[in-house]
């Protein structure tokens, strides 16, 4: 996973690419973020322009940002000038490039897995919506969701299974910049997060929790040194 500038530059580079746009996107975004007369919008790490290209098309006024030259270099060979390009990180540039009387839309397409702060992120990107304005997040997990059960909002038909994977840093503590390193692939997960043992209680079914218990009260020499469970 890609963690600075130069490493998504490369990346480009090399050919990696995210999803295509679907057609089920443009779709759902027409229906439920028509533009209104004058309306901005703010596509948050366009990549290659996909996006951005086509709400310019439906006439948005359209700020694409990424990180990488090397995208915004290839999205402006394929879609031209009309979308005004600004190579900005979101998280800790300076926003000034940025329209000040804010946008009717803003996306964030296979984005918000790699804010390292996200929470303050996302909020600080609302205050800058018009009324009545649209913050629309896309992960794979919700266009998957979508083109299955045809729409946004609450839907009937299959349930997504929920995955989830933990780790235990044994003798170790990661500090804030280490975590605000983590990026994750967009196409596999959609969110991280650190737990203490508390919170974690009341996250996990209780004979899962009983062995974690075990397990850390074992490390720490403060209790058992097994414990057996039976499935």
């Amino acid at each position: 996973m890609f963690t600075t500038q130069d490493e998504w530059d490369r990346g480009y580079a090399d050919g990696r690419r995210y999803r295509q746009l679907t057609d089920a996107e443009p779709s759902l975004l027409a229906t439920y973020v028509p533009p209104p007369a004058g309306g901005k919008a703010l596509d948050i790490g366009c990549g290659t322009g996909a996006l951005a290209a086509h709400l310019s098309s439906t006439d948005y006024a359209v700020d694409a940002v990424d990180w990488s030259g090397t995208a915004l270099a290839e999205a402006g060979t394929r879609h031209g000038d009309a979308v005004r390009r600004l190579r900005l990180d979101v998280e800790q540039d300076d926003w000034a490039p940025l329209h000040t009387d804010g946008y009717n839309l803003i996306t964030l397409r296979f984005v918000a897995p790699f804010l390292s702060s996200r929470d303050r992120t996302l909020d600080a990107l609302g205050h800058r919506l018009r009324p009545s304005g649209a913050l629309v997040v896309i992960t794979a997990l919700a266009v998957g969701a979508l083109l299955r059960s045809g729409g946004i909002g609450p839907k009937t038909g299959p349930r997504m299974p929920l995955n989830k994977v933990g780790f235990i840093f044994d003798g170790g503590r990661l500090t804030g910049e280490q975590l605000r390193r983590i990026r994750l692939d967009p196409v596999e997960h959609d969110m991280w997060a650190v737990h203490d043992l508390v919170s974690r209680q009341e996250l996990m079914a209780p004979r899962a929790f009983a062995r974690l218990d075990a397990i850390e009260r074992a490390r720490r020499g403060e209790g058992l040194a097994c414990i057996i469970t039976h499935t």
